[in-house]
């Protein structure tokens, strides 16, 4: 059962109101109107949960916060983008070495840099970590193209290349025949 809250202090309200003016994300400003009903006491937990349509608990984790710790108690805490390990500069000092390594032709592994990115860091690093920063550093995979194991030797293919395209078989010549029944097949079917 929701009971009445001891009503804010004058510091509180006006704090309150001074968070309103000011700029905020759609969650900071439902959480201040949620205070600012609340200013009185006279509104329960269960009544402004209902107003504002919002869980009891977390209308009681509002004011809990907003009491303990004022305005940046209430404010969300989205972190915001860069929360890489290193920033855009050292990403692509970290990288140098590995980009003078490819331009002298040596091929470059991922497991490489995957090594040398936890020992920069101290810590075990998740491969999506090495993945990203290799892709906003505009790195892709390249490969050499491998030679297929069963290709054709040079002289097999300009020897086809003489003999337009026929080779050693003509297939042209080669006669089929097929069986007067086949199983499965109508009588309609017999002569194709």
């Amino acid at each position: 059962m929701s009971h009445k809250r001891k009503a804010f202090s004058e510091e509180q309200k006006s704090a309150i109101k001074q968070g309103l003016r000011e700029k905020n994300s759609p969650t900071d400003e439902r959480r201040l109107l949620v205070l600012q009903a609340a200013e009185d006491g006279e509104l329960t937990t269960a009544d402004l949960a209902k107003i504002f349509r919002i869980s009891a608990s977390s209308v009681s984790h509002i004011i809990a916060s907003f009491r303990k710790e004022s305005i940046a108690g209430v404010r969300s805490t989205k972190l915001g983008g860069n929360r890489r390990n290193l920033s855009k500069e050292e990403e692509q000092e970290f990288l140098g070495r590995y980009v003078q390594q490819g331009e002298e032709g040596r091929m470059i592994e991922v497991s490489e840099i995957w090594r040398a990115y936890e020992e920069k860091m101290g810590r075990p690093v998740s491969s999506c970590a090495v993945y990203g920063m290799l892709h906003r550093n505009g790195w892709r995979k390249i490969m050499p193209r491998s030679r297929h194991p069963k290709k054709a030797s040079p002289e097999a293919i300009e020897n086809f290349k003489k003999n337009d395209g026929s080779s050693s078989r003509d297939y042209a010549n080669i006669s089929f025949s097929f069986p007067a029944y086949v199983s499965g097949r109508s009588r309609l079917w017999t002569d194709q």
